[in-house]
């Protein structure tokens, strides 16, 4: 029996055998991707200091905004006016209904409000990297007619791009 196995392995062998090919074809395959340009915003909570008042004062505090976006890619940070808004006025409001007016800036002087359309900031990334701003906020007046109490407003931050 044994002069069948060696006839064996040769028949197994020439039957998953491949032909061998005399010509062969190609194509070209396109290889592409699209990135498309994105951006993230993110804020810090604004926070007004507590003082002490006896005659009318100003109250200042500050925010940062933090935009991360693909590069290159030009935007424009805007900010609505709030939840409390009296027609263009920002307002917080107080638990037991009292309202106190303050205003955004985009500049330390505090004297460009930062809000919508052409009161936005506008940059531009040219790399893939964040960039933040400072959100500088003023309550003009306080004073003691203010009751006192938990002031709070939510503003929404967009990034267009």
């Amino acid at each position: 029996m044994r002069p069948y196995l060696p006839a064996c392995f040769i028949l197994a062998f020439s039957i998953f055998s491949v032909p061998a090919l005399a010509e062969s074809r190609s194509a070209t395959m396109p290889v592409s991707a699209v990135i498309q340009n994105n951006c993230i915003v993110a804020a810090t909570p604004m926070a007004f200091t507590g003082k002490t008042v006896n005659s009318p004062t100003a109250v200042d505090g500050s925010a940062q905004i933090n935009v991360t976006c693909t590069a290159p890619t030009a935007f424009s940070v805007e900010m609505d006016r709030g939840s409390n808004a009296a027609g263009e006025q920002r307002r917080m409001v107080s638990a037991d209904g009292s309202y106190l007016d303050y205003t955004i800036y985009s500049d330390a002087s505090r004297s460009k409000e930062w809000g919508t359309s052409s009161a936005a900031v506008a940059d531009e990334m040219q790399a893939a990297t964040s960039k933040s701003y400072t959100a500088y906020g003023r309550i003009n007046t306080v004073d003691l007619a203010t009751p006192s109490g938990v002031y709070q407003d939510t503003i929404t931050v967009t990034v267009n791009f």
